[in-house]
């Protein structure tokens, strides 16, 4: 299927607004500091497993949201994920 000029006018729109937000955006803003590791995890009690995957997601989504976590917030975080709450 072949773009019309629209398609091809929006694209070069959401791509002039993506390229725009890139440049605004820090390397600590796209890759925040690791605040929480797997042997916090492990240190906290639990065993290693594929749920702390998940979980070191959710604190790192966190960070990019904006969301302000301490170390401790975090792991916090982390650990509730890991135990569904």
């Amino acid at each position: 299927a072949s773009l019309g000029p629209k398609d091809a006018a929006n694209a070069t729109k959401n791509l002039a607004v993506a390229d725009a937000d890139l440049n605004r955006w820090s390397t600590e803003d796209l890759f925040p500091e690791t605040l929480v590791t797997g042997a916090d995890l492990i240190a906290a009690g639990h065993a290693p497993g594929p749920g702390f995957k998940d979980a070191l997601e959710a604190v790192e989504d966190a960070q990019l949201e904006g969301q302000a976590l301490s170390r401790e917030t975090a792991l916090h975080l982390a650990v509730r994920h890991l135990e569904g709450a």
